[in-house]
């Protein structure tokens, strides 16, 4: 990206958020965009060794997100091929507590991940859907993922 494309993503960024206001959110397991009328909220986990942060640089959604009022949550989750029944809880408690911390509705939510972070995001939705968790999503997503591993 060009200095002069950076500038302008930026301003565009911010003209959008001026229109469509947005709390960001900077936790150390998560950062949340969290849009002010949110009607659902878009749960998404980083592939292999990325961060919150790179992923939200890569998969370039906040805004369009946020401007038809899906609030999202990028997860510090990550370098976890699968997870086991203990860490899906683990997890699903911390979700509770984000979307109870923010106010986030438990309606509309979706879920998904890329690379191994889809894995995450598989495995996670099953375990909330089988355990009839507040905060099972109505969709999931993987993208790019080695789900291979979870087949045997």
């Amino acid at each position: 990206m060009t200095i002069i494309e950076g500038l302008l993503n930026n301003f565009i960024t911010e003209l959008i958020n001026q229109i469509y206001p947005v709390d960001h959110i900077v936790h150390e397991n998560y950062e949340l965009y969290k849009a002010k009328d949110s009607k659902a909220t878009l749960v998404l986990f980083p592939g292999g060794a990325s961060s919150a942060k790179e992923t939200k640089e890569e998969f370039d959604i906040t805004t369009t997100a946020t401007a038809n009022n899906v609030s999202i949550l990028f997860m510090n989750f990550n370098r976890h091929l699968w997870i086991d029944k203990t860490t899906s809880k683990q997890l699903s408690n911390e979700l509770e507590t984000i979307f109870t911390e923010n106010d986030l509705k438990t309606t509309n939510v979706y879920i998904g991940g890329i690379s191994i972070g889809g894995n995450v995001a598989l495995i996670l939705s099953n375990y909330l859907h089988q355990n009839n968790i507040n905060i099972a999503p109505k969709g999931t997503f993987i993208v790019d993922s080695p789900i291979e591993p979870l087949l045997k």
